[in-house]
């Protein structure tokens, strides 16, 4: 068992607690993204994704999950950075976080339900037509509400993140007043900045393809990047959604 260095000074102790709740939603996204692929890898059945595939989807699904993290990091890194260690300690930022990570979980088990519900109808990830979707919600969600039990699904999504967060309260709990150096703050920042614009150079959502199963390729895919990938170029692939002569 490892034993605590009684020289490590607070700053040190502190920017490890507060690292810490960082990685927990880290972890929390990671496995998430990982079991939605698996799971509709297995949906889809092993005729369609053989065994020969998985290393790269789940490769290259991987890749595709850090960058989409970079982004998904950013407020938190802010909200970090903004407050000083007079705020740190206050009774209310102990709940903020607990709060904050049973949202982003939830938030990660709806996107991973909706993803689901997506593949079953359309066998892809989200793209231009999940955008298409926004604009036409209200007919959206009325075709859901009439073919799954949209109530329960949304229950369990908030028991299940709930869960979870009461399963890492201890961990979560080492992060509340932690007080940190304002070089520690300052390194925030510059995360901030320098996460989304290392994955806007190096992660490019056409790298999901090459493989040549379509299926293979799209489960290398996350969600929200290809999503946000959709939205910014405005596009869908004529030839695969649309039949021709």
């Amino acid at each position: 068992m490892r034993q605590k260095n009684p020289h490590e000074s607070p700053a040190r102790l502190a920017e490890r607690g507060l690292l810490l709740f960082i990685v927990l939603l880290v972890l929390v996204a990671l496995g998430i993204f990982t079991t939605t692929r698996i799971v509709l890898a297995l949906y889809t059945g092993m005729d369609s994704v053989p065994l020969s595939g998985w290393p790269r989807f789940l490769a290259v699904g991987l890749w595709l999950d850090v960058a989409a993290l970079c982004y998904l990091l950013v407020p938190f890194l802010l909200y970090e950075a903004a407050f000083g260690n007079r705020w740190r300690p206050a009774g209310w930022q102990r709940w903020v976080r607990y709060g904050v990570f049973w949202f982003v979980t939830a938030a990660l088990l709806f996107n991973a339900l909706a993803e689901l519900l997506f593949w079953i109808e359309f066998e892809t990830r989200f793209n231009f037509i999940a955008v298409d979707y926004l604009v036409y919600t209200r007919e959206v969600i009325g075709n859901i509400r009439e073919s799954y039990p949209v109530v329960s699904l949304l229950l369990a999504v908030v028991l299940l993140a709930a869960l979870l967060t009461w399963a890492l309260r201890g961990p979560l709990a080492r992060a509340y007043g932690v007080r940190l150096a304002r070089g520690a703050r300052r390194h925030m920042l510059l995360a901030a900045v320098l996460l989304p614009l290392a994955s806007g150079l190096l992660v490019n959502v056409d790298q999901m393809y090459g493989h040549g199963n379509n299926y293979v390729e799209e489960l290398s895919g996350n969600g929200l990047f290809t999503f946000a990938a959709a939205f910014r170029r405005n596009e869908l692939d004529y030839e695969r959604w649309y039949a021709t002569i």
